[in-house]
């Protein structure tokens, strides 16, 4: 057991030690470096944000095998001088695999005090000094703790740290990962916490190069604020849209049925009715006109015709509309009709007409005469005046003299 933990001090103590010449060496960041898609090109950062054995949160198991695997060589004597980065690519994902199973098996309560600088601090004040030209882009940002940031690779995150660290040279940039995706540690090196997160392994320390743009929340709100002020001109402008092609419907509608009417008052004019005309309107009704003529209440320019209705045939006035008397009907046996109503004019001899008349004043004044009335209208001469005889006896407003020849 001691030899193993000795091999893997040495192995780590190494690993320090080339980081620290890695980083004397000037190098810039090439369009591979970029296109890495945020997984750190440099081998610093690699080996800080690598999972350590010695960390408290996550802390090997009794048996070193499980987690150092095949690394202890047979001979129980260690190499002399152990090779750079003994351990493979593969066995550092197999420990971070490892490692974010232990953290999600137990949830280990993170430390409750806040750690690094505080929200809305500028970088520039943590910075003392700029090392290359990719730090002095990030100071002309004007970044600052707490605003959100693209990496290359197309990963989001939070600044929570900028500054230099104990394990390696150059300032580096502490992110917390807010996109769903998985970081390297909680913000902590080496039992020294740099800055916290909120959740477990979503802290990551990266260079200046790996850093794309800012992206503060103020252009994502205005942005989010045009979306819907988008949408919602959208939407107004297909209602409009929807209204304007109703109305259009509604007018042409309206067009076709001034047009249909013009044609109907033309054929109707050719009748030649007048009042005392006898006609016959919508579902068989028959009666005479008794008024002809515009009311501004049903429509100011359409011509109504007022029909006293006959036959037994039921209307739904008395002649009366808003208290203005047009023409005399009983209850429910009068209608005001337009010229499209009217189907034709009927054409009756005066016999015919009269006996319609007193049909229609026997039927409510004295039922029993109505079969008589046929007998009544032959044997009398003047048939006008035995009609206004009979309606001055029963109380019933005469109808104008109908002018037919007689059979």
């Amino acid at each position: 057991m001691e030899s193993e933990e000795q091999v893997y001090s040495e192995s780590g103590e190494d690993l320090v030690q080339s980081v620290e010449e890695d980083e004397g060496s000037e190098h810039e960041a090439s369009e591979e470096d970029i296109g890495t898609g945020g997984h750190f090109v440099d081998e610093d950062i690699d080996s800080a944000n690598e999972v350590s054995p010695h960390d408290s949160l996550y802390a090997p198991s009794d048996d070193p095998e499980s987690l150092y695997s095949p690394s202890a060589p047979s001979d129980p004597e260690p190499d002399p001088v152990p090779k750079k980065h003994t351990q493979t690519r593969k066995k550092q994902q197999s420990q971070r695999k490892l490692s974010m199973e232990l953290a999600e098996s137990v949830e280990l309560p993170l430390e409750k005090e806040d750690f690094g600088p505080k929200e809305g601090t500028p970088l520039s004040a943590l910075i003392d000094e700029v090392h290359n030209d990719k730090e002095s882009r990030i100071l002309r940002m004007n970044i600052n703790i707490g605003d959100e940031v693209e990496l290359f690779g197309n990963q989001i995150g939070i600044m929570k740290y900028a500054g230099p660290t104990q394990f390696a040279k150059r300032n580096l940039f502490g992110i917390e990962l807010n996109d769903g995706s998985l970081g390297k540690n909680n913000g902590d090196h080496d039992e020294v916490q740099y800055f916290s997160v909120s959740k477990p392994m979503k802290g990551v320390f990266v260079r200046a190069k790996m850093i794309r743009r800012k992206v503060p929340l103020i252009q994502r709100i205005a942005y989010q604020r045009e979306q819907d002020e988008l949408e919602r001109k959208q939407r107004k402008e297909k209602e409009k849209k929807q209204t304007t092609t109703k109305s259009k419907a509604k007018k042409h509608e309206k067009d076709k049925a001034n047009t249909s009417m013009k044609k109907e008052h033309k054929r109707v004019k050719k009748m030649g009715l007048q009042v005392g005309d006898d006609v016959q309107i919508d579902m068989g009704r028959k009666g005479m006109v008794a008024f002809i003529g515009v009311i501004d209440s049903l429509h100011p320019t359409h011509t109504q015709y007022g029909i006293a209705l006959t036959h037994g045939s039921i209307g739904d006035t008395d002649g009366t509309i808003d208290g203005v008397k047009f023409f005399h009907a009983e209850e429910n046996r009068g209608v005001f009709v337009t010229p499209d109503k009217i189907r034709k004019k009927v054409i009756m001899s005066a016999e015919e007409k009269y006996m319609q008349r007193l049909e229609d004043i026997f039927e409510e004044h004295a039922p029993k005469k109505v079969g008589s009335v046929r007998k009544m209208v032959k044997d009398t001469d003047n048939l006008h005046q035995f009609y206004v005889k009979i309606c001055n006896k029963y109380g019933v407003q005469p109808a104008p003299e109908y002018r037919a020849k007689r059979r």
